[in-house]
């Protein structure tokens, strides 16, 4: 995922709130988000603005803040059209971890880079995101 310095984030997301509402963040790199005299690494864009993800209130953001969006995951079938089209995906389950799927041919074959194919259990159980 991209970092960006949280307070462009909140230039951004106040002039564009559409590109950025309800997208999650975290702190990578720099100081924490302050807030009644705790520190938290988690925010969300809501209504052209950052909001804590635990109900904080008015927050400082401070110049030195790094952001990476957190990635949220998609229904199966979404990251199937998705593969399919060319983009790499991954899922993470408990069975077998992180696994990264990476369209390698003309067709649809679902598998990891060494030919392991996709299993039932991520299909039932996976939590799946697209690799930006």
């Amino acid at each position: 995922m991209s970092e960006i310095l949280a307070c462009k984030l909140m230039t951004e997301a106040h002039e564009n709130p559409q590109k950025y509402e309800g997208k999650q963040y975290e702190v990578v790199d720099g100081s924490p988000l302050y807030s009644a005299g705790c520190d938290f690494t988690e925010c969300k864009v809501h209504s052209g603005r950052l909001e804590a993800l635990n109900n904080a209130g008015t927050f400082a953001v401070y110049s030195d803040t790094v952001l990476s969006e957190i990635p949220r995951p998609v229904p199966f079938m979404n990251a199937t059209k998705i593969f399919i089209s060319g983009k790499t995906v991954i899922c993470e389950s408990k069975e077998f971890g992180k696994r990264k799927y990476t369209k390698k041919t003309k067709g649809a074959r679902f598998e990891e880079e060494d030919g392991i194919p996709v299993s039932a259990y991520e299909i039932l159980y996976g939590k799946w995101y697209v690799e930006e």
